[in-house]
């Protein structure tokens, strides 16, 4: 055999060898590239159509499943692909043949018998399969490209094993070279992979085999590039498939509705960002843990558990698929109402529960609001809508009720059109929008015309109404038709000018009255006063006796009627000056105590030792409950007692309750007359054989009283027999230092220590004359009678008076007008004399008419020596602390301490005298000490004030000294004190500075001596006040 031959031969050989080696590595290559791409391509649609389809699956979304099969099955690939859930298809697409009949799973391409690669992949959540998803893969394509390659490298082989047994005796030896570059090229696709192509020369069949050596590489080539694009494929839907997912929870956390997935346990698995927001939990807190002790009210959570229980155990869910509106439970502890929508998914043998929750507060307070504004908008008010021209858009049936204009007649229009009446001016219309512009609203009375033509009065209110942008939009407005209103007002306008006018006259009925009365009673009193004063038998004392005791009764009954009077008209206030309680109690039944005895009765007084020595209160308004209702106890009571009893009750550091009781062993009061015992001009016995007189007022005043003073009056009937009467009033506590300034600084004294007084008395009536005449002759005061107004002027203008004091109701001219022609006299006088209403005029409002007509106070008739002799002191005491001039008259010049023979008395005896009258011999030593420690502190305040120039703080304690110094004897340091008050109050400061060193040395003296005699007084025991105290 020839080298050639076995060239041939061998290259024969090696070509059939290596072509198939070639061939068979390459389609082994590209089975197994094939195979894998099948297999991952398979496995990705699968795991892309899952993760699309898993939700559906477990909310049981059937819809979105079919309409994913329905998608996926257009491609073209895609033989079919069905999900199963429990046995139960839940949908399916493909050929009908192939869904038909159990298919096994395929794993790999050589279990591929009928052109499908049949895969499965199973939906598990929490460890548990929910769902199971079949799919068939086409393999005809990669099979018919793997045959196609197949037969044509095989075809290829077979020419070119022909061509070589044909041509090798030609290609011997360039087949040996060109054997070599195959075998490099070879190499190279062995080693890089297809797609190398080799240089092509010629066009022999060398040249044709590297040609189809370069196509089968170009093939396998594009072979793999196509693999490579599949690949790329696959990664691009895997990454939209991860993006799909990603976009469905973003949609999930955007929702507006919150998210709340449980398992049949009850517990929270799933919880989006709306749900956080809503019920302020944080999905971290509440995940895995019982829904019920998060959102759900404590009044709900059995009902939530039993119908879980419930629904487990029969399927039943009758709330299932419904919208519920509920109440839920906040974080922070607050309800609210919600909208919810619950739905089950169920998985295997486990169920879950969806629930799509709204927040519908503000909905539900917009629906009320609605609500409302559809109630109010019916109201029996009239009322329209306009637009930000005043075009009307809407009115209710109380607008056409009040205009008589229809909503038809009014729409579009400006009400101005055909309401405007015509009353009121431009002016008014333009304040009116002037003040919707500024404020927002407007409202008050206007006048509008109705569709008849008549003119009404209504109150309306006008309210702009505004955009989100802040801009005017509507106008709304209310009115109501106030025509019954008007006339209603005229009517109680001219009701209560007659109640007026009635009242008036009542009070001038009164006024005159307690005049007529008074005048002739005070004459009968003050002669009956006279005649106790001379020597009389004792049958003439018992009659000025009975005729004092029965004018002081009719008196007392007139006093009863101003106070009832005043009470009526809310005039009568309670003062509260410091009081002495046991005192007041004591002296009361001192005074009743007698009319007791006559009666034979006897009159008993408990006072419980914790009731309070001193208070705050009004001491004559308690004094005259009490003697008005012991007095009726003492009336009714034939035989036994009469017993009062005082308790006491605290109610806070400043205020206690006094409780009196006021009992009888008389006859008694029916319960059905108790009942109206505290009526006024109501009396046990009204009939006219009566055995007991009385106005039926004193009750009635004393509730009144009681009330005034924060308390309640009662009656009940004794166990026994007899009455028991209780009233409770409110006090307050005082000191015994309150006690002692009020009853010994600013109590007014009877006592005159100034002879030298002058009085002008302008009376008309003889008897009060002569009675006023004996009062001020026994005082050695100088006085001077005149009968009108006429000659009080006349008198006046000739002569000095310290004080005048001036009856009202006079002939020819009355005391009004006179006190104004005197006060014209004096305008260049200073200071005006002290000008006294004398008269029986004592009500509130003709006590304040006086004074504002330019009198000075007040001295109700009839009086008493008493009460007109502390009048006149009050009056002239202060007529002399208001002249400069006076004072520096009756001051020694210089220093007291350097003139002791020109020294006045440092110490007032009269004064002294007065004080133990006044109060006893015994306490005047304690009130003398306790008026030199605080006017001790008062020089102290008084050289501070010096020190620092300080002429306000000088003025003010020099007033307070000299007002404590002339009510405890100090005269001398009174005068001085005042003298230095007028030059601070003058504008005079550097005169008032100049005499405080006098004043010192004065003060020091002066309590000294009053030391002095409160231990002399003290250490006696007697009647020191004789002393002059030097």
């Amino acid at each position: 055999m020839s080298f050639r031959l076995k060239t041939i031969i061998g290259i024969a050989i090696i070509e059939v060898f290596l072509l198939s080696l070639l061939i068979f590595s390459n389609l082994y290559y590209l089975s197994n590239s094939n195979e894998e791409q099948l297999i991952v391509n398979a496995n990705t649609k699968a795991t892309l159509f899952a993760n699309a389809t898993k939700d559906a699956i477990l909310s049981s979304d059937l819809a979105t499943l079919e309409s994913a099969t329905d998608e996926i099955i257009k491609q073209p690939e895609i033989s079919y692909v069905k999900i199963i859930s429990n046995g139960i298809t839940l949908a399916e697409a493909g050929s009908e043949i192939m869904l038909q009949g159990i298919r096994d799973t395929d794993s790999n391409l050589s279990d591929v018998d009928d052109g499908i690669f049949d895969l499965s992949f199973d939906i598990i959540e929490s460890d548990i399969k929910y769902a199971e998803i079949k799919m068939g893969i086409s393999t005809f394509q990669i099979e018919s490209t793997f045959d196609d390659i197949q037969n044509w490298s095989i075809t290829i082989a077979i020419i070119e094993v022909f061509l070589v047994g044909i041509f090798s005796y030609i290609l011997g030896s360039y087949l040996t070279s060109n054997l070599k570059r195959l075998e490099q090229a070879s190499q190279l696709i062995s080693t890089k992979g297809p797609g190398h192509q080799m240089t092509v020369k010629g066009s022999d069949e060398i040249a044709k085999l590297v040609m189809s050596f370069n196509d089968m590489s170009k093939n396998l080539r594009e072979s793999y590039d196509q693999l490579e694009y599949s690949l790329q494929l696959q990664n691009e839907l895997l990454l939209e498939s991860t993006s799909s997912r990603a976009k469905i929870e973003a949609i999930l956390e955007a929702s507006l509705d919150a998210l709340i997935i449980i398992n049949q346990d009850g517990l929270i698995k799933e919880f989006n960002s709306r749900a956080e927001e809503i019920f302020g939990w944080s999905k971290s807190e509440v995940i895995n843990k019982p829904l019920a002790a998060f959102i759900i009210p404590q009044h709900l959570r059995e009902a939530h558990t039993k119908g879980m229980e419930h629904y487990l155990l029969t399927g039943e869910g009758p709330v299932l698929g419904q919208r519920l509106e509920l109440t839920a439970l906040h974080q922070q502890g607050y309800e609210f109402p919600i909208e919810i929508t619950i739905s089950n998914i169920k998985i295997g043998n486990q169920e879950i529960f969806a629930s799509f929750i709204r927040n519908i507060t503000e909905r539900k307070k917009t629906e009320t609001e609605l609500r409302l504004s559809s109630k109010a908008f019916e109201t029996v008010e009239g009322m329209f809508i306009a637009d930000q021209r005043g075009q009307i858009l809407r009115v209710n049936k109380s607008f056409t009720r009040v205009t008589g204009y229809s909503e038809a007649e009014v729409l579009g229009k400006n009400p101005r059109d055909f309401l405007k009446s015509g009353f009121h001016d431009t002016a008014f219309y333009d304040d009116m929008w002037k003040q919707i512009r500024l404020n927002g609203e407007w409202s008050g009375e206007i006048y509008n015309k109705r569709k008849n033509g008549e003119i009404f009065p209504e109150y309306l209110s006008i309210a702009a109404v505004y955009d989100e942008h802040g801009e005017r939009s509507h106008f709304v407005a209310h009115f109501v038709d106030i025509t019954e209103q008007k006339n209603n007002e005229n009517k109680l306008k001219k009701a209560r000018q007659e109640a007026e006018k009635a009242n008036e006259a009542k009070s001038r009925f009164l006024a005159t009255m307690s005049h007529e009365i008074r005048t002739p009673l005070g004459a009968v009193l003050g002669i009956l006063d006279m005649l106790k004063q001379t020597e009389l038998s004792q049958k003439q004392s018992n009659l000025v006796k009975t005729g004092e005791q029965s004018g002081k009764q009719l008196l007392d009954i007139i006093n009863m009627i101003l106070d009832f009077s005043r009470m009526k008209a809310g005039k009568l206030e309670i003062e509260k000056k410091p009081l002495r309680l046991h005192d007041l109690f004591i002296g009361v039944k001192e005074i009743l105590e007698t009319h007791a005895i006559n009666k034979g009765l006897d009159l008993r007084l408990t006072i419980h030792p914790d009731v309070p020595q001193y208070a705050l209160g009004d001491a004559t308004r308690i004094r005259q409950i009490l003697i008005n209702l012991i007095n009726n106890a003492i009336k009714f009571t034939e035989h036994g007692h009469v017993e009062i009893s005082a308790q006491y009750q605290k109610l806070n550091e400043d205020d206690f309750v006094l409780t009196t009781q006021v009992s009888d062993t008389g006859i008694g009061i029916s319960e059905e007359f108790q009942k109206k015992l505290f009526d006024e001009f109501t009396m046990h016995d009204e009939s006219h054989a009566r055995k007991q007189e009385g106005s039926g007022l004193g009750l009635a005043i004393c509730q009144q009283l009681v009330q005034l003073m924060d308390g309640h009056i009662s009656v009940k009937n004794n166990d026994n027999q007899g009455s028991i009467f209780e009233f409770e009033i409110r006090l307050k506590h005082a000191t015994e230092e309150q006690i002692i300034i009020y009853e010994h600084q600013y109590k007014p004294k009877t006592v005159i220590t100034n002879t030298d007084i002058k009085v002008l008395v302008a009376e008309d009536n003889p008897a009060n004359r002569m009675i006023f005449g004996n009062y001020l002759s026994s005082a050695n005061i100088e006085h001077k009678f005149v009968n009108n107004g006429i000659e009080a002027i006349e008198v006046f203008q000739k002569e000095d008076f310290d004080i005048i004091l001036m009856d009202i109701s006079m002939p020819l001219m009355d005391g009004i007008e006179a006190t104004h022609q005197i006060r014209r006299l004096e305008q260049n006088t200073t200071p005006p004399v002290p000008i006294i209403a004398l008269t029986a005029h004592t009500m509130d409002e003709e006590i304040k008419h006086y004074l504002a007509e330019g009198m000075n106070g007040h001295l109700a008739k009839p009086c008493n020596k008493e009460s007109m002799l502390s009048c006149i002191q009050k009056w002239t005491s202060n007529t002399l602390e208001t002249s400069n001039t006076e004072l520096e008259k009756q001051l020694p010049e210089g220093n007291p301490a350097n003139a002791e023979s020109e020294q006045p008395e440092l110490i007032d005896q009269a004064v002294i005298d007065q004080l133990i009258r006044d109060t006893s011999e015994e306490i005047v030593p304690e009130l003398l000490q306790f008026y030199i420690a605080e006017s001790e502190k008062l020089l102290e305040k008084i050289l501070l004030a010096r020190d620092d120039n300080d002429a306000n703080s000088l003025e003010f304690n020099c007033h307070t000294l000299g007002s404590s110094s002339g009510a405890h004897a100090a005269m001398p340091l009174h005068y001085l004190a005042r003298k230095i008050e007028h030059y601070c109050r003058d504008g005079s400061p550097d005169q008032a500075f100049a005499l405080i060193d006098e004043l010192e040395s004065l003060a020091k003296q002066s309590f000294k001596a009053l030391d002095e005699l409160a231990k002399k007084m003290s250490d006696n025991g007697s009647n020191a006040g004789s002393n002059n105290g030097q």
